[in-house]
């Protein structure tokens, strides 16, 4: 009889804040290490998640549903499925350089908010997605920073992603400068020691007479079609909680503050939403949607800094598009979405 041989594995050890996730359902596009690029499949990723052989800081994972954007990553890779990998491309690199990000635009000295040798704030535009999208080719913020750092600062420059903002969302992004300080950092957004409070121009289709307010209830995520939206339920939820407060009121809207105090996906947009004032420009949310961008804007963040413990707060000023003044009747459209 033939004596079984046991499996062997190869551990890699990356940061979170290097991996790309992309939007629909949070798994990996590009496991990327130091000595590796390696593209695993949906199906693959669920097998390792079956077979229990990833971790997050030393914690078993056993689901992308709300995966974390920061942390150390450690999977167990055999090497059947580095075959595996390979072997569905010949051409590795005429795909990494069909695949290789079209820069659009470059970050401008306008744009830094702030920066130490730690951290680079940085006011996002809106329509620019954080990180990788599928398209591979589509260029996002996180790009766009290393770039601006490496044509700065040399080879050497680094970056680390550890939160993000929908891709029409603009306002405040905070990136790591040192890899020394990327735990630090990653548990500023993880445990939620970050204070963050967004603008938001809604709707007057339910008349809102309350100066401030507070929503808690249970979201739910749903992939419909590679796409997520979030409704509430009375059971199997994430608890959420958003504090609101109206700070003015136009003709066409009102100008509402909002203060998460969970971080769920698309609470605030789904709060206001399911109150009947959907955000301007929300074709996920709105039955009728505005032919602007999504008017939700990232206005403020405030932490304890990660080197030297004192409280820092950045503020991100609205760009001149987050404006409803010219919205009309004849500017509505009926939402196609899912």
């Amino acid at each position: 009889m033939r004596k079984k041989t046991s499996q062997q594995f190869k551990t890699y050890s990356f940061q979170a804040a290097i991996c790309n996730t992309s939007t629909w359902g949070g798994f990996f596009e590009t496991i990327v290490t130091p000595k590796v690029n390696l593209e695993f499949s949906k199906a693959l990723q669920q097998k390792f998640l079956r077979q229990k052989r990833i971790h997050l800081d030393n914690t078993l994972v056993t689901s992308f549903e709300e995966f974390p954007y920061s942390g150390t990553i450690t999977i167990k890779v055999s090497p059947q499925d580095i075959k595996e990998v390979a072997g569905k491309s010949k051409k590795p690199h005429d795909k990494e350089k069909k695949d290789r990000v079209k820069p659009e635009r470059e970050l401008t000295e306008e744009e830094i908010l702030f920066e130490d040798d730690v951290l680079i704030v940085v006011n996002k535009p809106s329509g620019v997605p954080t990180q990788a999208t599928l398209d591979r080719t589509r260029d996002y913020l996180f790009h766009m920073v290393k770039r601006f750092l490496k044509k700065r600062d040399g080879a050497k420059a680094y970056a680390a992603l550890h939160h993000r903002l929908d891709v029409g969302t603009s306002g405040v992004m905070v990136f790591c400068k040192q890899k020394h300080f990327n735990k630090e950092v990653s548990e500023i957004f993880s445990e939620r020691k970050a204070h963050k409070v967004y603008h938001a121009w809604v709707s007057k289709k339910s008349p809102i007479e309350e100066t401030e307010w507070t929503v808690e209830n249970f979201l739910k995520k749903e992939n419909i079609k590679r796409k997520t939206k979030v409704r509430s339920v009375t059971s199997d939820g994430d608890k959420a909680i958003t504090h609101f407060k109206k700070l003015e009121e136009t003709d066409n809207g009102y100008l509402i503050e909002a203060t998460p105090k969970t971080g769920r996906t698309h609470q605030i947009r789904v709060h206001l939403s399911e109150a009947g004032n959907p955000i301007f420009g929300d074709r996920n949310y709105g039955e009728r949607f505005q032919k602007c961008r999504l008017m939700l804007h990232a206005y403020k963040i405030s932490f304890d800094h990660p080197k030297t413990g004192e409280p820092v707060e950045f503020v991100a000023q609205p760009p001149s598009d987050f404006s409803i003044s010219d919205i009309t009747e004849e500017s509505l459209e009926t939402s196609t979405e899912p």
